[in-house]
């Protein structure tokens, strides 16, 4: 069998690595098996790999010949003709950082090293073998936790609060008990525990204390308040915000320019209610977008500049 055609049963990955939800990218909807050559169909986006897809093409091939030739396929989900799409250069770097454990020797090994293990035999599995495992990073693993089942979104200008349930597929909006509407330009983090904080905001041509203020919406009793938490070092307009593993949230840049807070970043620990400061960015923004990678990293993208006042490409990637 040829190296690039090797193909894996989901059984013999190793789940003990980081990126290990990557692996359902690979899986072939049609045999059902792990394959590094997949393709995605550009109308229904289902994915199948190019083995499958030759099989389930040969009756159009023996039709019109020249569709091989010019790479068209028939889709295995929508049987669609067209010429399927390979994933993307990223995800492929990402599937040669995941672990697969030989089903011989039990050793495990990142993927492109696994296939040469296996082309070249190396297997000579003892009696008395154990077993290699490396235990890893698992980003937003949670040891017998169930996964989130709804996802909040606050709106604007209001007291509401939207609820979409995942497993219904339905929209609840809820009315938090609170004095005044959530502040304008704020920042809402949903943890991967599924705890909701709204962080700052507030009006820019004043120097409200919703700035620097972060509050915890708790529900009890189907009822929504909300909960004062430790205030922010700085005054934050038009910042970003973004979750870190299931205890931490990462906050950068902001509209106002009270001691410098457009190049601050700052970090709140959710477990003991307290923020501190972290290295500042290095260039001023607002408007801007930040995620967290693999609990570990956290990246900010582009936004208006504070010093030029105009649109950046440019992405900082904060010290871990």
């Amino acid at each position: 069998m040829a190296l690039t055609a090797l193909r894996l049963e989901k059984k013999h990955y190793d789940k003990a690595t980081k990126l290990e939800q990557m692996i359902d990218y690979w899986d072939c909807n049609a045999c059902l098996l792990f394959s590094e050559d997949i393709r995605e169909c550009p109308k229904c986006n289902g994915r199948s790999c190019y083995n499958c897809l030759l099989d389930y093409s040969k009756v159009e091939y023996a039709k019109d010949p020249t569709l091989k030739t010019r790479n068209i396929t028939k889709c295995c989900l929508c049987s669609e003709l067209n010429v399927a799409r390979v994933p993307h250069r990223f995800l492929t770097n990402l599937l040669n950082e995941l672990k697969f454990k030989c089903p011989d020797c039990l050793k495990s090994y990142k993927f492109q090293s696994y296939k040469v293990h296996k082309t070249r035999g190396e297997c000579q599995r003892g009696a008395d073998q154990e077993e290699n495992d490396v235990v890893m990073y698992q980003p937003n693993a949670m040891q017998n936790a169930e996964l989130i089942k709804s996802l909040f979104i606050l709106e604007r200008d209001s007291k509401y609060v939207h609820e979409y349930i995942f497993q219904t597929k339905t929209l609840v909006r809820h009315q938090v008990t609170m004095a005044q509407n959530f502040p304008h330009n704020f920042q809402s983090v949903q943890t991967p525990t599924g705890r909701l904080f709204l962080i700052g905001g507030g009006d820019y041509n004043k120097m409200p204390d919703s700035l620097y203020e972060c509050y915890e919406i708790m529900v009890h009793d189907n009822t929504y308040n909300i909960l004062s938490k430790d205030k922010m070092k700085y005054a934050r307009h038009g910042h970003s915000a973004c979750s870190l593993g299931e205890k931490f949230i990462i906050v950068t840049g902001s509209r106002k320019e009270n001691e410098g807070a457009q190049l601050k970043a700052e970090c709140y620990n959710t477990d003991i209610d307290i923020w501190f400061d972290l290295p500042q960015l290095n260039e001023g923004r607002h408007y801007h977008a930040s995620c967290s990678f693999v609990d570990r990293f956290v990246y900010v993208f582009c936004g208006i500049s504070n010093q030029t006042k105009k649109y950046i490409n440019s992405i900082e990637r904060l010290p871990n």
